[in-house]
């Protein structure tokens, strides 16, 4: 019985924690991208692919300050064996530059807001390199995922 009790008690706390919307989670797809139509994506819209210099703007996601987590996948393609680098920011506030490897990987990135904002979050990509004979590209893969940590 005391094992129900702590079993039933454990379930509250979950549902009680797991439905704040103190600190909201977003799922973002090509939706959520500004003037999607204006980008090169597959047929099924779940890849957004990056060639050449590109950047993107998301909707504006309300957040509370507070710490939070991007999660996304993501594919590059080398050129003359260099990585292909994607820029995330919020509004005109750096976040990271993230080295996109080859193949299909999962990328995690934590970052703090000081305060509240309701502001897009800018995903980059700058072919900085002259005289490549081959093109780097990346095939970012939706859902995004932003979530409080």
């Amino acid at each position: 019985m005391k094992f129900v009790g702590l079993l039933y008690f454990a379930t509250f706390i979950v549902l009680l924690t797991g439905c704040s919307n103190r600190y909201p989670k977003h799922i973002l797809s090509h939706k959520n991208i500004y003037n999607d139509t204006l980008y090169r994506w597959s047929k099924d819209s779940a890849i957004l692919i990056f060639t050449g210099n590109m950047s993107v703007n998301t909707l504006p996601i309300p957040l509370p300050a507070g710490k939070y987590t991007i999660w996304f996948s993501a594919e590059g393609t080398k050129a003359e064996n260099s990585l292909p680098v994607m820029g995330l920011f919020l509004e005109n506030g750096f976040i990271c530059y993230q080295n996109i490897e080859e193949g299909l990987h999962q990328y995690k990135i934590n970052f703090e807001t000081a305060s509240a904002t309701n502001d897009s979050l800018m995903l980059e990509f700058r072919n900085y390199f002259s005289g490549l004979t081959e093109q780097r590209t990346i095939f970012l893969h939706f859902p995004i995922v932003l979530q409080p940590y």
